[in-house]
């Protein structure tokens, strides 16, 4: 089932692709409501936690918010690679895997998009310079093991005579 919110995105991809403007002004004024609505029922962390946590408990919790976000943008661009390699690639074949990554990148997507409707730009440029920072130290760690596994894989198809 889709949101408001989604199906308005797609009636505004669609009146860009036609190109309609006073529709696109239209949607994208609702789309402008909607977003003001949300961003006045998000209730901030750091009101919660003072009322709530201690100071220790208020430091774990940011720190564990902050991985949570870190590792939610590595795994939305992860799922993006995979299914934008499969597609591709491999046409008409239903896996549930794919299926899976699809969705797993839309529920990434909106956890990640969080940081950005804080409004602020210093924090989200903050934001994605570390999240790409921890992404291509992962990465050299990913590829060294991937080396690895490439001779593994092609003495396997040596064994099998093929290339």
């Amino acid at each position: 089932m889709k949101t408001r919110y989604e199906e308005l995105q797609k009636k505004l991809h669609d009146a860009i692709r036609k190109r309609d403007y006073c529709k696109q002004n239209i949607i994208m004024n609702e789309l402008k409501k909607l977003e003001d609505i949300k961003r006045e029922e998000n209730i901030s962390l750091k009101n919660l936690a003072i009322e709530n946590l201690t100071v220790d408990e208020h430091y774990e919790a940011i720190c564990l918010m902050n991985k949570m976000f870190i590792f939610t943008d590595i795994l939305e661009t992860a799922a993006l690679e995979f299914n934008e390699f499969l597609k591709d690639r491999i046409k008409n074949i239903d896996m549930p895997i794919i299926n899976k990554t699809v969705e797993l990148a839309k529920n990434a997507r909106s956890i990640v998009r969080i940081v950005d409707e804080c409004n602020d730009p210093e924090m989200s440029d903050q934001f994605g310079d570390l999240c790409d920072k921890i992404r291509c130290m992962a990465m050299n760690m990913i590829y060294s093991e991937e080396a690895k596994l490439k001779q593994k894989i092609k003495n396997e198809h040596l064994k099998y005579g093929k290339d």
